[in-house]
């Protein structure tokens, strides 16, 4: 039995092998990045909030935007790399068992992308408008209201998206959304990703500001990679 779903089993390996170092990759890239490196996660940021609320923002000398009168800041911080690595786990996690894994991976990307935009979005108003008065309602500080928006907001839209906006797979998937939150959240944010030069022989601060690069030279210089690679080869 296991001969017979050999291929499969290789081709799982490989797509698992490509999602891995495509987090990584995120990751490690989001932890050298500037601001003015995540444009293309925090300028649509902007204009999201700007076309769905009252707010109106400036850009200021350091590649963060600035709303003046609501004093409302939208820095590196804010661009929720996070939960876009954790809607693109989501994804890949739902689509495991699809054809054309690339295309599934390249799919799962864009649309981790705009989820991760919307979630965002929704996260930050919720946080100007009902942050204060929770944290009041809660006895709690401003923080901790903050921080339970987020989690709140995050894995409301990681649940609804493995849904697949199916009522009667709500429950079947609630299990599947704490996993991978938690994954992510405790697990991978907790990693030491620092030492990853180091360990795949590039220079700290090598990394190039385009993320698709980033993940190119992580995949090619990867141990696992090789690993993987030597696999294949031992069973032609």
């Amino acid at each position: 039995m296991f001969a017979i779903n050999l291929p499969l089993r290789v081709k799982q390996l490989g797509y698992w092998l490509c999602v891995a170092i495509m987090v990584v990759a995120l990751k490690q890239f989001y932890s050298e990045a500037t601001s003015a490196q995540l444009q293309w996660q925090l300028y649509p940021l902007v204009i999201t909030l700007e076309t769905f609320s009252d707010l109106l923002f400036e850009p200021t000398a350091n590649a963060e935007w600035l709303d003046p009168i609501h004093h409302i800041s939208i820095v590196k911080a804010c661009a929720g790399i996070n939960f876009l690595i954790i809607s693109l786990l989501g994804y890949c996690w739902l689509w495991r068992d699809r054809p054309m894994p690339l295309w599934v991976l390249m799919r799962a990307l864009v649309l981790a992308w705009l989820t991760a935009l919307m979630a965002n979005s929704l996260r930050i108003v919720l946080c100007i408008y009902t942050q204060a008065p929770l944290a009041t309602l809660i006895g709690s500080t401003e923080a901790a209201s903050h921080r339970f928006i987020g989690i709140a907001v995050y894995f409301s839209c990681l649940w609804i998206q493995l849904s697949a906006f199916g009522v009667q797979r709500l429950r079947q998937m609630a299990v599947t959304a704490t996993l991978i939150y938690l994954g992510v959240s405790v697990l991978i944010s907790h990693c030491h990703m620092m030492a990853l030069p180091s360990r795949f022989n590039l220079k700290p601060g090598a990394f190039p500001a385009n993320p698709l690069t980033c993940i190119m030279r992580i995949f090619v210089s990867s141990p696992f990679t090789t690993t993987a690679w030597e696999f294949v080869r031992s069973w032609m």
